[in-house]
């Protein structure tokens, strides 16, 4: 018995123990999570063969892959202070995001607009004013990194999305978008 691990020091006493700020960092990784399977639905939705924009699948697929890290820092932070995660159901997915109802087509500048609003519905930056007043250090250095991230993550798409609004083709916007993917 020499080989099994100490208990750690929350398990020890009365149980459960509470996490600073434990309800509002669980809410955010329900949030994040939620925008991390709507940002794969929307890669999904780019990839179809005749989206002219297929080819920027693998972009969507990149901003997915971070709010999944996101996530995942928020866990590590709860179960790193001895607490754990509640995620409640999270919805499916909505399709066709990148849908233009003007147009009657998916275009990248539609598909780029869902991108910043699922970004946003992450909520970062209301969790990192959220916990700086009663969150731990820890908590509130993750929080506040999280939130710069996506600040920096919207800039990026809003940058994108300006550029995809002033060019003359979709070619053109392809461009700079595929150019983006590289960086």
């Amino acid at each position: 018995m020499e080989d099994e691990p100490e208990p750690c020091p929350a398990a020890k006493g009365s149980g459960r123990v509470r996490v600073s700020c434990q309800k509002e960092l669980n809410e955010h990784i329900s949030l994040i999570m939620q925008a991390h399977f709507q940002l794969l639905q929307l890669a999904a939705d780019a990839a179809c063969v005749s989206c002219y924009f297929s080819t920027c699948a693998p972009f969507f697929l990149k901003l997915a892959e971070s709010a999944k890290i996101h996530a995942g820092t928020l866990i590590d932070t709860i179960i790193h202070q001895g607490g754990s995660v509640e995620l409640p159901a999270i919805p499916p997915p909505c399709p066709n995001l990148a849908m233009d109802i003007e147009q009657g087509e998916q275009t990248l500048p539609a598909a780029l607009e869902a991108a910043i609003q699922v970004e946003i519905s992450k909520g970062l930056e209301d969790l990192s004013k959220k916990v700086q007043g009663h969150g731990t250090a820890e908590i509130r250095k993750v929080a506040d990194a999280l939130s710069i991230e996506s600040r920096r993550i919207q800039t990026e798409l809003m940058k994108l999305l300006s550029t995809a609004h002033r060019s003359q083709t979709k070619l053109e916007v392809l461009s700079h978008v595929r150019l983006s993917m590289t960086h």
